[in-house]
């Protein structure tokens, strides 16, 4: 059964019109070790507290620093130190979601990391051009 359909609802949500975003769990001026960490310590805290949006926030903002804040090597380093489940959601989370941003993401009703995790290669593929042609104005 594929998950593509329901990831691309999720993906195009329109509402609310003006969800909150959450920001970052670490600051700006903080070193990459420091973000990391907390930003881990960020997404225990939503799965303990079984709070999906907060999770999908947190592990998006992992692979904003896995693909974003991290050079190779320490992308290497950081991403050895998650689970492949974190590893794989983090990258895709951040993929898929690079373009609409974290308020899209909040508006988000089902998917999970799971969800994520389970999309085929080729949905994931799919899914990330989708967004990108819905997101940077190329499908009017």
């Amino acid at each position: 059964m594929s998950l593509y359909p329901g990831v691309e609802s999720e993906v195009l949500e329109m509402t609310p019109e003006d969800p909150m975003e959450y920001p970052p769990p670490y600051a700006p001026n903080m070193h990459l070790p420091e973000k990391f960490n907390v930003t881990i310590r960020a997404v225990e805290r939503a799965k303990r507290l079984q709070n999906r949006i907060l999770q999908l926030v947190n592990v998006y903002y992992l692979g904003v620093l896995l693909e974003i804040e991290a050079g190779p090597a320490e992308r290497d380093r950081y991403a050895q130190q998650l689970t492949s489940h974190y590893r794989i959601t983090a990258v895709r989370l951040y993929y898929l979601f690079e373009l609409p941003g974290v308020k899209q993401l909040m508006r988000s009703k089902r998917i999970t990391l799971t969800t994520i995790k389970r999309l085929t290669s080729q949905e994931f593929q799919d899914l990330v051009q989708r967004s990108v042609e819905i997101f940077s104005g190329a499908e009017n």
